[in-house]
């Protein structure tokens, strides 16, 4: 009688492993397979905002290009040019958005699988862009890519893939060359005499209003 008992309890136990363990194994694995996809998302996500970052600071000021670049400031013998008035003449930073569009674009394609073949990030599209005027500015990174997850439904020969896209604003402190703007404002005024007349006309009006008194 005990016998037959403990092989009906081992028999139970075969039974209950053949279907816990297959469950247990997809789980682990679903979630393994969740996170690597996570972490490429996460990568892709911390390439943008190191590159929003970066072309903030090259926007900011020019000489962290040569800096990054050469490893140390550039000579006065080398003539370079720290683009004076650049918020206030133009718009546009070409230099620096391609510095870095080319930069995050290169990292991402220098990624990995993860843990799983086939899940490299493909059909990468960067985009940077430097917004502002001589009151404020951003500078603007967007990412945009396919990671492929290796699976094929049954009725089709493409593999599933996942869009990831990633965007980072920072702001770019633009303050130095807002003071830079107000003073060349003010030699122009000077040069023409505008200074002069609006310091007359000021006085006049303060003279009219102390005669009224």
């Amino acid at each position: 009688m005990l016998k037959k008992k403990l092989f009906n309890e081992h028999g139970a136990l075969i039974i209950e492993a053949s279907v816990v363990f297959p469950i247990m194994f997809l789980v682990i694995f679903m979630m393994i397979f969740a996170g690597n996809i996570y972490y490429q998302k996460s990568c892709v996500e911390s390439f943008v905002t190191e590159g929003a970052i970066k072309g903030a600071a090259y926007c900011a000021d020019p000489l962290l290009v040569s800096i990054d670049q050469n490893g140390a400031p550039p000579a006065l013998s080398d003539n370079f040019d720290i683009q004076p008035y650049r918020f206030f003449f133009d718009g546009d930073m070409p230099v620096v958005e391609n510095e870095i569009k080319k930069e995050i674009k290169g990292k991402i394609d220098d990624m990995g699988s993860g843990f799983f073949g086939g899940m490299k990030p493909e059909h990468t599209k960067v985009k940077a862009k430097y917004d502002g005027n001589i009151v404020s500015a951003t500078f603007v990174v967007s990412a945009e890519c396919e990671i492929p997850l290796g699976i094929r439904m049954l009725w089709s020969s493409e593999v599933i893939k996942i869009g990831v896209y990633s965007r980072s604003e920072m702001p770019v402190s633009n303050a130095p060359e807002f003071v830079r703007v107000v003073d060349m404002a003010g030699d122009y005024l000077n040069e023409f005499g505008v200074t002069d007349y609006l310091t007359k006309a000021v006085d006049t009006i303060k003279g009219w209003f102390s005669s009224k008194e």
